[in-house]
């Protein structure tokens, strides 16, 4: 018989821009703009008609090569414009294209693309102002565990959002197949999923009892999902293991236990809204037959 297990999962408020905010992208990446750290402030006015541009600013600490780069106050930086370089001091950053027109303003804040860090791996949704149906948008980064995950996600219409399968806790890309139809912004719903536990499906007789206990007072709706996939060894072309609701532990929002009686390979524990945490316990009966 296996050992009591438990897991928490609580969720931060969600926010539709907190991964970026509201931007018309040409061609290339989404400007990654997750953490005020990657806004920083020029100390010197910068022009340039042709070449490369170094770009004076009060800080480039945690910046690396390849890292978008955009002027928060003006249309003055191209889109599509990267960090090259680092200088030796720290002090500046080497931009991949000029600047041109009337350049960057002295004090101006500069947003450099970066990571995006969440509160826990959660879902991460796409939100378009404009017809993007015609398109998709992959979406780079890492779950609770670290591990690099990815996921494409055709894109939504008329201020409607398109919403990953999987999880993420950190977001270092967000590309597109085509030009964006009006704004888009990409951020977090009030969606997050735990990992996916491997159960001992082998094991006679099979029994997984399971709860979820909310707090009093705490507001938050939550699921267990079961799955017959191995989410360490997925079949080619699938991005994520195929998920089951609970006949009855599902969209609850009190404390409340229930069972499968039949062999899963995993499960996991859903906050479908809500920002109050749920606690999660399983317990497997049966004897292991390896």
């Amino acid at each position: 018989m296996g050992i009591p297990h438990s897991v928490t999962k609580i969720l931060a408020a969600a926010a539709a821009n907190n991964i970026a905010a509201s931007q018309s992208p040409g061609a290339g990446a989404i400007l990654i703009n997750g953490s005020a750290s990657n806004r920083v402030s020029t100390t010197t006015t910068a022009v340039a008609a042709a070449g490369s541009l170094i770009l004076a600013l009060t800080t480039v600490t945690g910046i690396v090569v390849g890292s978008a780069i955009a002027d928060s106050t003006t249309a003055a930086i191209p889109s599509g414009t990267t960090v090259l370089g680092v200088d030796a001091t720290n002090s500046k950053v080497i931009l991949s294209q000029p600047v041109g027109n009337s350049g960057v303003g002295n004090g101006d804040t500069i947003v450099i693309g970066g990571v995006a860090t969440l509160d826990t791996q959660r879902r991460i949704i796409v939100t378009s102002g404009g017809n993007d149906t015609g398109i998709t948008f992959t979406i780079f980064g890492a779950g609770d565990n670290g591990v690099p995950i990815s996921e494409t996600v055709t894109g939504a219409s008329g201020a409607a959002s398109a919403q990953t399968n999987q999880d993420f806790k950190t977001i270092t890309a967000v590309t597109h197949t085509g030009s964006v139809a009006g704004t888009v912004t990409v951020g977090t719903n009030g969606v997050g999923s735990t990992p996916w536990f491997g159960v001992n499906w082998y094991a006679q007789p099979f029994n997984i009892e399971l709860s979820g206990i909310v707090l009093a007072g705490v507001t938050v709706n939550w699921t267990w999902q079961y799955t017959y996939d191995d989410p360490n060894n997925l079949p080619a072309g699938q991005a994520s293991p195929q998920a089951f609701n609970h006949p009855t532990l599902n969209n609850q929002t009190t404390s409340l236990d229930g069972s499968i009686n039949d062999p899963v390979a995993a499960i996991r524990l859903v906050v479908n809204s809500g920002t109050g945490s749920v606690r999660g316990t399983w317990m497997e009966a049966g004897i292991s037959g390896q």
